[in-house]
């Protein structure tokens, strides 16, 4: 089975993640908080806000504000949002929804 990474964050974590996983010839479904930054990311191939210099490889991205979306896409899910803010990100989940997922959080 082919591994289809979801990187759930936009931080300075999740964007090295994203960046990582792509320059290895990955796809990867990405959750951004808001519609701008996700705009943005697409449009200028960097996130705004943190890593500013690295550039992404937007091709092989799938930036998405809907956190089901990500989660349903991947097999293997990266959290890599604030542990302050875990909780209330993810409650947007069913809880079925992690069903037979891998997932990571560092």
């Amino acid at each position: 089975m082919a591994i289809k990474f979801g990187v759930i964050g936009s931080g300075s974590w999740a964007t090295a993640l994203v960046k990582i996983i792509t320059d290895n010839g990955n796809k990867v479904s990405w959750w951004v908080r808001n519609d701008a930054s996700a705009s943005y990311i697409k449009k200028r191939s960097h996130n705004p806000h943190y890593l500013t210099s690295a550039v992404l490889k937007t091709k092989l991205l799938k930036i998405e504000t809907d956190l089901q979306k990500v989660v349903a896409a991947a097999n293997v899910l990266i959290i890599a949002v604030p542990s302050a803010y875990a909780t209330e990100v993810l409650a947007e989940l069913e809880p079925g929804d992690l069903k037979n997922k891998k997932y990571y959080r560092p």
